[in-house]
């Protein structure tokens, strides 16, 4: 067998190898459904592997906001409480060190629109800890597919952007991301609305 068409042979094996490689491991480019806040009927659950990636984080178990709330906090995965007077800890970010607080906007949510820019928010987590945050903003997103989170939205500036892009924006680690549904035009599934507070110095 001549030289060059040895090397062939080996350029096809290497190819095929390498695809082979490829298509065996899962690659993620797009985040999943961002939780339902405004039905009983929650987004999809995230894959473990993508839920459990950070063993160091902080379990909340209860959350006061001044006068205006204080409620438990239940670890629920990524699906909001369907009980009234508690929230849910979003696991997915958590697992990426954000502390995130869902809740139904007909529950607990509803009270979420009453923070404001300089409210306090303290944080009580499982070992015994406090920590104390600071509303900074807030920022709201139209579902271009009330009925899918999975789906882009359409943020304040009009620009269309995606479930990965809407929870990086608003998930950032050691800071505390309140998020529930906004109900408009008789349609409770909307859109989004993410209020966060960032560590009181």
């Amino acid at each position: 067998m001549s030289i060059v068409r040895k090397t062939i042979n080996l350029i096809v094996l290497l190819g095929f190898i390498g695809s082979s490689l490829f298509t065996a491991l899962p690659v993620y480019t797009e985040a999943y459904a961002l939780p339902d806040t405004g039905n009983d009927v929650n987004a999809p659950a995230l894959e473990p592997q993508l839920i459990n990636d950070n063993k160091n984080a902080k379990t909340a178990v209860s959350v006061t906001a001044g006068s205006l709330f204080t409620y438990s906090v239940s670890q629920n995965g990524n699906k909001a409480p369907s009980t009234g007077g508690v929230v849910g800890q979003y696991a997915y970010a958590a697992s990426k060190g954000s502390i995130g607080l869902i809740a139904h906007n007909y529950l607990a949510g509803a009270s979420f629109y009453s923070l404001t820019a300089g409210t306090e928010v303290t944080v009580d987590f499982s070992d015994g800890t406090t920590q104390t945050f600071v509303v900074q903003t807030a920022r709201r997103y139209q579902a271009t597919d009330p009925d899918d989170y999975g789906k882009p939205f359409i943020d304040q500036r009009g620009k269309q952007v995606s479930t990965r892009q809407v929870f990086n924006q608003n998930y950032k680690q050691g800071k505390v991301t309140f998020q529930t549904c906004i109900t408009k035009d008789g349609i409770n599934t909307w859109g989004l609305v993410f209020i966060i507070a960032v560590p009181k110095k």
